[in-house]
């Protein structure tokens, strides 16, 4: 009797992350990474290509089917996303990996906007 593998060769996507950024996103794209054995996207990633911001550009005005979102991160080798802009999107990755789990990293408002204020903020005055 031949038994069929409940292991399947198929690519698939694990977590979705829904917090922001500066709330421990990069510890958790580290931890998945190695749970997963995959890639996990993250905010640093939308700066190392030109494909990069046009996908998020096109999935903000909604120019990308389910099946063309799916296909991008499968076919690069992601397994996960956390952090901005990864995150404002979390309902719609929920619809195209619905078996994926949701991960809300939180932490202390006060702290995070501090955090942001001294991390982001100068950042985005330099790149705007």
């Amino acid at each position: 009797m031949e038994t069929k593998s409940v292991l399947s060769d198929e690519p698939k996507f694990y977590v979705i992350g829904a917090g922001l950024s500066r709330s421990g996103t990069l510890s958790m794209k580290t931890a998945l990474e190695i749970l997963y054995d995959g890639k996990c996207y993250h905010a640093e990633e939308v700066f190392c290509s030109r494909n990069h911001a046009n996908f998020w550009y096109d999935l903000s005005n909604g120019k990308l089917t389910d099946d063309e979102i799916r296909q991008w991160f499968l076919s690069k080798g992601y397994v996960a996303g956390v952090d901005c802009p990864f995150s404002l999107h979390y309902r719609e990755f929920l619809r195209v990996f619905p078996n994926a789990k949701v991960v809300l990293n939180v932490r202390d408002p006060h702290k995070w906007y501090h955090s942001v204020k001294r991390a982001l903020v100068p950042f985005w005055k330099a790149v705007t």
